[in-house]
């Protein structure tokens, strides 16, 4: 059996866990303007005394959290302000936590705001799997994505470059836009 050396949610249960746990407190600290439930997460997994690329994970997430919570405090944004957290945390390529963002909202919407919460998840999704090396998964999810948003592009929030996102998605280019919020 091959020792684990990276970090797979995908294929390593820990990691998984350990990904989920800290998105979902990651959406607390948001909610709370507090990064404290993070931190109790990272303690709770340090605490077992895990690989350094679980650590090295762990910590990262927690830097990429608070320029997000720094963005929101400087910007005089809240959590209520739902687009502009979300393209705050797509610039830090937070997808999955991006995709767990928006998905509170997506439950609760219907019509035409469902569909472009659900290509605006998609293309974090598409860049999520680019990331994790699978290029197959990336490729339909980025066609849907697409697609989603060409139909949605007026619905679009302006804080996010749909025409770029489109034509990146397109070409599956592994390089996110950034966008101007």
């Amino acid at each position: 059996m091959t020792a684990v050396t990276t970090f797979d949610p995908f294929h390593n249960r820990l990691c998984r866990d350990i990904r989920n746990a800290l998105s979902i407190s990651f959406i607390q600290a948001l909610r709370q303007e507090n990064v404290s439930p993070v931190i109790a997460v990272i303690e709770k997994f340090k605490a077992k005394s895990p690989a350094p690329f679980v650590t090295d994970y762990m910590n990262n997430r927690l830097m990429r959290y608070q320029e997000v919570m720094d963005d929101m405090t400087f910007r005089k944004i809240s959590a209520a302000d739902t687009y502009s957290v979300a393209c705050s945390m797509w610039n830090r390529r937070l997808f999955f936590e991006f995709h767990e963002w928006l998905e509170d909202s997506w439950h609760s919407a219907a019509g035409s705001e469902k569909r472009m919460l659900q290509a605006l998840i998609r293309s974090a999704g598409a860049y999520l799997l680019l990331e994790a090396g699978r290029k197959t998964g990336a490729q339909r999810l980025a066609a849907k994505a697409a697609a989603g948003l060409k139909e949605m592009q007026n619905s679009v929030p302006e804080s996010f470059d749909v025409a770029l996102l489109i034509d990146k998605l397109t070409a599956l280019d592994s390089t996110p836009p950034r966008f101007a919020c």
